[in-house]
């Protein structure tokens, strides 16, 4: 398990690499004191520990910048305000630790880091079969789907694919993690930027529709997985 810790506080880095230790001595932690160490390293990990608050930049921006190259690895945020706590929504960060830290609380944190890490790179594979084509993709890069008459059409970051077949059927594929905002549109919780009484806004900016007869559901159940993964506020 490679480790990242980055946070301008010498003591702070000094403390979450000492309990990692002692929590996890297979761990390989290495400590940057800055966004551009962190960045010019160009390294990449399975756990991050970010402060929000440096010197020279923002750790949200930096989580952005590592989500789009890595969207598997887990981000843990630490600051010393609660103030920033919404700015953590939109990169996916699994936990949002306060300074000073509580010992036997980081631990906990960072044994469900550890067993989300490994859940994550266990990634769910979807085989689409196309009319050209057999697609395999990542279930976790799957931004939302959407149905057409007999077709439906799947969104990644990078492509989308259509093929013969129906969202009830992929939704009871995928589970957990994507809710079926509106008979045609199925949506990955983990991508959503923004939503509303009428939509739902996923990364890239799309907006789709969210049926008013199913928001109440959809908050009950948003807020519930952002409390089992998505980032839970301790």
């Amino acid at each position: 398990m490679r480790i990242a810790i980055c946070d301008d506080e010498a003591h702070i880095r000094a403390q979450i690499a000492g309990l990692i230790t002692e929590t996890d001595t297979n761990a390989q932690t290495i400590e940057y004191a800055s966004v551009k160490e962190l960045t010019s390293a160009g390294e990449q990990y399975d756990i991050y520990f970010l402060d929000i608050q440096f010197p020279d930049g923002d750790g949200v921006e930096l989580a952005r910048r590592i989500r789009r190259t890595d969207k598997t690895a887990v981000i843990v945020f630490i600051t010393g305000s609660r103030e920033y706590i919404y700015d953590a929504f939109d990169v996916g960060a699994m936990q949002y630790l306060v300074k000073p830290l509580d010992e036997e609380h980081f631990r906990s944190v960072y044994t469900k880091a550890m067993e989300e890490c490994v859940k994550r790179h266990a990634a769910q594979k979807v085989v689409i079969q196309t009319r050209w084509a057999t697609d395999v993709l990542d279930a976790q890069d799957i931004l939302y789907a959407e149905s057409s008459l007999k077709k439906v059409l799947i969104h990644t970051q990078s492509k989308s694919i259509e093929y013969y077949g129906s969202l009830k059927d992929l939704e009871k594929l995928l589970g957990d993690g994507f809710y079926r905002i509106h008979r045609g549109y199925l949506v990955n919780m983990a991508y959503i930027l923004h939503y509303g009484g009428d939509f739902v806004t996923v990364s890239g900016g799309e907006r789709l529709y969210l049926s008013k007869d199913r928001y109440a559901d959809f908050v009950k159940t948003y807020l519930q997985y952002l409390r089992n993964g998505g980032i839970s506020f301790v």
